[in-house]
């Protein structure tokens, strides 16, 4: 009663569904730590929601249920959700078993059902993370008086807000070393790591952090010079950063021409997935992407009086829900700018279909392959 009172000192009814389940979300992953220890917690039975909240410490099952408590208090229609987390694959849970290691809960908002995770105190209201897309699920139904079947079933990706990387960079090309300013965008689920890593890490830590993430992903080897500015908007799971970065950018020179790669900061292929000539069963996309799409622009600078010529074309691929596009524009003779969108999907990549899958990603990776010409 007391945290409830906390929670809504002003009462509930004026309230949506969505805002009275969001309030609740946000004491619980401000105010309580997720912990699990065998000799701690039973395996099954959670604990008092009122020992949640005097110890501030709970497994997945405890969130659950106190959510739920909180939940009933405000007039929401919720559930207990049993999980095996996608990792296990989909096959698992056929027979008859208890081997669930996950707990959850649906809640019908506004409407509209979600499946909601709270063992994430980072993680944005109603975003899903990528262990639940695929799951497998058992609804336990709080109204025990209403018979229902309670069947296994998949979850799906019910994400509000995209899981989106948008990268951002003004390149100013040197004969030694190459300045960047990099501004990078994460929406929906991916924001998790980021928030976490900007609340809990700072000066040389939170330098390290972010080098370590953008070396990750980068094509060149590039050194941080310092991080500029980042923004947290955990209500609309958007994560902004700027950062000033070298790199050593390899020009080469041939005859009175100059030759260069672009850096690349995303990667939504890449060959791991595609290193067999042959496959007999299907591929697990979801097992190697966590994004639903990508983008990309570079906008890149020479000298004054030196030129860019023989610009690229624009090229554009596509393969069932995948598709890649990159694109070239001149802005002035010293200036090019580089746009590339890849929209992915999570669905699997059946045997019939891997070698066309498989050329659609050698296209893709050979664009990287591509030199820009200037004199």
């Amino acid at each position: 009663e007391e945290t409830f009172n906390n929670i809504f000192p002003d009462g509930f009814k004026h309230l949506s569904e969505t805002e009275r389940a969001r309030k609740i979300y946000d004491y619980m992953t401000t105010n309580l730590n997720y912990s699990y220890v065998n000799f701690r917690q039973s395996g099954y039975v959670p604990q008092k929601p009122s020992k949640t909240l005097i110890t501030k410490l709970g497994d997945c099952k405890d969130f659950s249920t106190l959510f739920l408590t909180l939940g009933e208090k405000v007039g929401l229609e919720i559930n207990l959700v049993l999980i095996l987390t996608s990792d296990f694959g989909k096959n698992e849970l056929i027979l008859p078993s208890s081997d669930f290691n996950h707990c959850i809960v649906k809640a019908k908002l506004d409407g509209k059902e979600y499946y909601i995770e709270l063992t994430d105190k980072y993680l944005p209201f109603k975003t899903m993370p990528g262990s639940l897309i695929g799951a497998s699920a058992l609804e336990i139904p709080y109204n025990r008086d209403e018979i229902t079947e309670s069947k296994l079933i998949r979850l799906k990706d019910q994400n509000e807000v995209p899981a989106n990387f948008h990268s951002r960079y003004t390149m100013k090309l040197g004969s030694e070393t190459s300045t960047l300013n990099l501004k990078t965008t994460v929406t929906g689920n991916l924001t998790s790591y980021y928030i976490e890593t900007f609340t809990t890490e700072k000066g040389e830590l939170l330098k390290e952090k972010i080098h370590e993430g953008i070396l990750n992903r980068a094509s060149n080897n590039v050194k941080l010079k310092d991080i500029k500015k980042h923004s947290i908007d955990k209500e609309k799971a958007v994560v902004e950063f700027s950062v000033d970065l070298e790199s050593d950018v390899k020009i080469n020179k041939i005859g009175k021409l100059f030759t260069f790669q672009p850096i690349y900061f995303l990667n939504p292929y890449n060959h791991a997935i595609t290193k067999w000539d042959n496959r007999s069963y299907p591929i697990d996309y979801a097992l190697y992407e966590n994004a639903d799409s990508y983008r990309e622009e570079m906008k890149l600078i020479i000298e004054d009086g030196k030129t860019f010529i023989e610009i690229p074309e624009n090229q554009s691929f596509k393969f069932k829900n995948h598709s890649f596009k990159i694109s070239f524009n001149s802005i002035k003779t010293n200036e090019l700018s580089i746009l590339i969108e890849a929209d992915v999907s999570f669905e699997n990549i059946q045997p019939e279909d891997y070698l066309e899958f498989k050329k659609f990603v050698e296209e893709v990776l050979e664009t990287r392959d591509t030199f820009i010409v200037y004199k």
